[in-house]
């Protein structure tokens, strides 16, 4: 499953200590070979830079997607 979190306020700014936190419990349960493993992917939205909000989401999916192939060949080892 898929899904996308949009954060402000108190959430936002602790943006990077949530995501810290995901990762370390999937890395744990990654070595583990038990447990959820869960993939996070964060982009943050800037006019000046994105054309729109779907461009923002597109680069969050790959970045998922590039922590969830780093988790599986950390799993195959």
């Amino acid at each position: 499953d898929e899904f996308v979190a949009i954060l402000e306020n108190a959430d936002y700014e602790s943006r990077l200590d949530l995501m810290r936190q995901l990762d370390e419990i999937a890395e744990e349960n990654n070595k583990r070979k038990d447990g959820t493993v869960v993939s996070v992917g964060i982009k943050e939205y800037d006019p000046k830079v994105n054309a729109s909000f779907a461009s923002v989401f597109r680069a969050a999916d790959r970045n998922m997607y590039a922590r969830k192939q780093e988790l599986k060949s950390k799993r195959t080892r």
